[in-house]
């Protein structure tokens, strides 16, 4: 087996993968509540944490798909209502169609798109 420097990076399927995103902000989550458990409430520590958290929820909310799918074009970026590519950012709304019983949560948007 040879030496892959990031090769996480280097492998698509597994860098569009929602949790590796998700895992290092449960670790900021449990951290914080560490802090608020033994009474820390108003630290710059405990400021940052909540910040952080509160941020990456709201962003990450808009790239989560739950019965329903997004519209991509053929390169597999997102579509808003009128087709167009949606490149990153906030408050996106993202095209969809109904799809009872999936479950999407698309890292490789909030990651790549935001750059």
């Amino acid at each position: 087996m040879a030496y892959e420097d990031a090769p996480v990076y280097l492998d698509p399927p597994s860098n569009n993968w929602f949790g590796m995103q998700a895992w290092p902000m449960e670790r900021v989550a449990e951290l914080y509540y560490i802090f608020v458990k033994d009474g820390d409430k108003t630290s710059e520590n405990v400021q940052m944490a909540k910040s952080v958290i509160t941020k990456w929820v709201s962003y990450a909310l808009d790239y989560i798909f739950i019965g329903s799918r997004p519209m991509s074009d053929e390169e597999g970026y997102f579509l808003d209502e009128q087709g167009q590519r949606i490149l990153g950012g906030t408050n996106v709304s993202v095209a969809t169609t109904s799809a009872p019983g999936e479950f999407l949560a698309s890292w490789k948007y909030c990651l790549e798109r935001t750059a």
